[in-house]
């Protein structure tokens, strides 16, 4: 469905965010809540909702699922560390 054959494809695709958006792609693609997400933003869950929708919007995809699938190979564990 969402696979790439080359991983140029796929980071091209990862670029073509912005840092916010990647932020929640991250925090998305480990399995965090939009609450959760806001929370550690420091913005609204709204405003999450809203970086969703332009994701899905930019990268032809209609759920978080399909956006975990997507970047199921790059790793978030960097995103994943506790805030100081």
């Amino acid at each position: 469905m969402y696979h790439f054959q080359r991983r140029d494809e796929l980071l091209a695709l990862w670029r073509s965010l912005s840092l916010r958006e990647q932020d929640v792609v991250a925090y998305t693609c480990l399995g965090f809540k939009n609450r959760y997400i806001a929370a550690l933003m420091g913005v609204s869950q709204e405003t999450v909702k809203s970086y969703l929708r332009n994701i899905f919007n930019k990268l032809g995809v209609n759920s978080k699922v399909d956006l975990r699938v997507l970047f199921a190979d790059l790793g978030f564990e960097a995103w994943n560390k506790p805030n100081p």
